[in-house]
């Protein structure tokens, strides 16, 4: 570990740093496989946004070198824990939210499914993302997100895999900002794609804002993002990492929660998606 003692003081910036051209946007390699970033403030900076400070940070995954976990109260001891107990009780390198959960803080708001698994078996009518890994033939994507708008094929797609999560699109797969612009400001925690080489984004937005303006912030971004879900908003969002070179937890700055009555212990969660090496 570098002692590092803050996640999201990772980043010391100097002239050869992320301040300055978006096109100066650079990825610090954790270890093989696996790259973190933070957007700085003059990212996008021929849009109107250039003087927003982000407070964004993305772990880039390459699947060649992690397989992707879904773990669930549900499916293990019934017991929410933080995402450093997750990651420590599992041994993964990395955590995220998987999803947004009803107030028994234990089943996805959307249709999950974990092999032989069943957390949620409905599928929500307004949540038009899937996320899916654990592919039933290895000739397929490792993991990929189905735009359920945008693919009519998706129903046959998912049950491609052993393992679907479903949620809110925050990027289409064309490209499109997708969130209805509104005055509502949340830390977010989402999980995105890189065009082409297919690796996979964690996204933290720590600072409040519309979902709308983060999606615009990326998209304006150089990180090539091809389609993005929502996970989680308010100060349960987080993501930890325990890598190779840093091991720290950075979590969402809102008071605002998604929910009408918070839980006991906002950082505690019931599902998490993690990696782990291969």
């Amino acid at each position: 570990m570098l002692g590092i003692t803050s996640l999201c003081l990772l980043f010391v910036f100097s002239q050869s740093s992320l301040v300055g051209h978006a096109k100066d946007i650079e990825w610090q390699s954790l270890e093989k496989g696996l790259k973190l970033t933070q957007l700085s403030k003059n990212e996008g900076q021929n849009s109107p946004l250039k003087s927003v400070e982000l407070g964004i940070y993305i772990l880039k995954i390459d699947p060649d070198f992690f397989n992707f976990r879904l773990l669930s109260a549900s499916e293990y001891d019934s017991q929410r824990k933080s995402l450093k107990d997750w990651i420590k009780e599992f041994d993964l390198v990395a955590g995220i939210n998987a999803s947004m959960f009803w107030q028994d803080f234990e089943t996805s708001t959307g249709y999950m499914r974990n092999f032989d698994h069943i957390n949620n078996d409905l599928i929500h009518p307004d949540y038009n993302a899937f996320l899916c890994f654990n592919p039933h033939n290895p000739d397929i994507s490792k993991i990929q997100i189905i735009d359920r708008k945008n693919d009519p094929e998706w129903k046959n797609k998912i049950d491609n895999y052993h393992t679907v999560i479903q949620n809110y699109r925050m990027i289409s797969s064309n490209q499109n900002n997708v969130w209805e612009d509104n005055d509502r400001s949340y830390s977010v925690a989402a999980i995105g794609m890189e065009k082409k080489s297919n690796h996979v984004l964690f996204i933290l937005s720590r600072k409040p804002r519309t979902i709308h303006e983060l999606n615009s912030i990326l998209l304006s971004s150089r990180v090539s993002i091809s389609v993005c879900m929502f996970v989680e908003g308010g100060p349960t969002a987080g993501l930890y990492i325990k890598s190779q070179s840093i091991e720290q937890g950075c979590y969402g700055l809102s008071t605002k929660a998604l929910w009408s009555s918070k839980p006991e212990s906002l950082n505690k969660i019931p599902n998490v998606i993690g990696i782990e090496r291969k």
